[in-house]
């Protein structure tokens, strides 16, 4: 990858190379045995590694007892402001070993980003945190924190790659129009690349720009790949791609993109529900209610959950089941559009006409004080029955450069719309080059 490898987790830095470990910029005292332990539970994060594997790792010609570990373990929950009560960093697992659990990003040494001031590089890890949340409270606090990074430090470009990162996130949450947010996603995406042209982060948000506002889906393909050869396992990058491949009805390719993004985190809620998303979206439904399900042991409320869960279900034919997920999904989420036009078009899909057109109503209601995605008034419509106001609702989604549009291909909502012309004719304008997969 040329250089030392930088991982990053949290408000940390750790360039093993050269046994450095920085919080918030600033290098901290560690025994090397501590940083020999760090770098073995980094480079598995979100995977047991043995008691065995770690004692070999430190001490590999010498014949240590098990205290030795313990004590190593505690220095280093320590030096990280962990304990064994909270465990937020290093988890025991039974007697048998321990996992790191936050996500951590690897890539080549990034040590210029440790100039930063340090209060913007704490602001920025907060920020972070709170995006990973993806709730349109954490991303408006998020955005106001990525932006108190910059006034900082001017010159921290991360904190600008953040910034277009929480606006493409309100944009795919349906928080704000796409067609404001994807274009200051892609000033602050420039504005980080004026300082860094090569930081995979800023990279990776202009390719979302492009393949969602741009739909040019060449440049976006030659940016996300860019964006990977930097940053192996950039987890938003691989998501991205995934999307991508989606657009270009190449499902397959699409799960295993997401399957990388999820190794590179497998304990982080937003990626184990887009994973079990994307096997919908293959229509592997059965696959995708099985990882939606561990998912939702974790934790109940969980709306992407609930909502995948829904949709699969409903592909299955068990009608009952589906709308309880997607009921659920629509409450937990306070009723925000997205999931209230799923849970409509589901209302439809199951002959709870009522439902379905008192759901749409208040869409509809909404849409006249605040910004609610056409695609879903379209899918609501389509479920109904009336398809020509539906496919007339579709349009205005594409216009209004909905990234849903990009599903068009792939989701099996649309199948018993394919061999219509109107929607042949939608499909065009999206993909251009796609059409012509409308019959299949």
């Amino acid at each position: 990858m040329g250089g030392p490898r930088s991982f990053h987790f949290g408000e940390f830095v750790f360039l093993p190379e050269t046994a450095e470990l920085y919080k918030n910029g600033r290098k901290l005292p560690a025994r090397a045995q501590e940083l020999l332990g760090l770098e073995a539970l980094v480079e598995n994060a979100g995977r047991r590694v043995s008691r065995e594997a770690l004692t070999r790792r430190i001490w590999p010609e010498t014949s240590v007892g098990k205290n030795n570990l313990n004590v190593m373990i505690n220095r280093l929950r320590a030096l990280l402001g962990d304990d064994s009560a909270g465990q937020r960093f290093i988890k025991t697992i039974g007697r048998s070993g321990y996992c790191f659990v936050p996500r951590v990003d690897a890539a080549p040494d990034t040590r210029s980003i440790l100039s930063a001031d340090e209060a913007a590089w704490t602001v920025y890890w907060r920020a972070r945190q709170l995006w990973e949340a993806r709730t349109p409270k954490a991303l408006a606090e998020s955005i106001r924190l990525f932006r108190r990074s910059i006034a900082l430090d001017p010159s921290f470009s991360l904190g600008y790659a953040g910034l277009a990162d929480a606006l493409i996130m309100e944009s795919l949450h349906a928080i704000r129009p796409p067609s404001e947010t994807f274009l200051l996603a892609r000033g602050a995406a420039r504005r980080a690349l004026a300082r860094r042209k090569n930081l995979a982060e800023a990279i990776t948000a202009e390719a979302w720009v492009r393949l969602c506002l741009d739909r040019d889906f060449s440049a976006a393909e030659e940016a996300f790949a860019r964006a990977l050869a930097l940053k192996p396992g950039y987890p938003f990058a691989h998501n991205g791609w995934s999307l991508l491949m989606l657009a270009l009805d190449r499902p397959a390719e699409a799960v295993k993109s997401m399957e990388k993004a999820w190794e590179s985190d497998p304990l982080s809620p937003p990626l184990n529900a887009l994973l079990g998303d994307t096997y919908y979206y293959n229509r592997q439904f059965q696959k995708a209610i099985e990882q939606e399900r561990k998912v939702l042991e974790w934790d109940r409320r969980y709306v992407l959950g609930h909502s995948c869960m829904g949709r699969s279900l409903l592909q299955l034919g068990r009608r009952g089941d589906a709308l309880r997920h997607l009921e659920s999904a629509c409450d937990y989420s306070g009723q925000s559009s997205v999931m209230l036009g799923l849970l409509a078009h589901a209302y439809a899909r199951c002959n709870r006409r009522s439902a379905a057109r008192s759901a749409l109503q208040k869409l509809l209601r909404r849409a006249k004080a605040a910004y609610v995605p056409a695609y879903f008034v379209a899918l609501t419509c389509l479920g109904l029955g009336d398809v020509e106001i539906g496919l007339a609702w579709l349009e205005k989604a594409i216009d209004e450069r909905s990234h849903w549009v990009l599903f068009l291909n792939v989701d099996p909502v649309f199948d018993d719309f394919r061999s219509e012309k109107g929607f042949r004719r939608l499909l065009h304008k999206t993909f251009g080059f796609s059409a012509a997969n409308a019959a299949k």
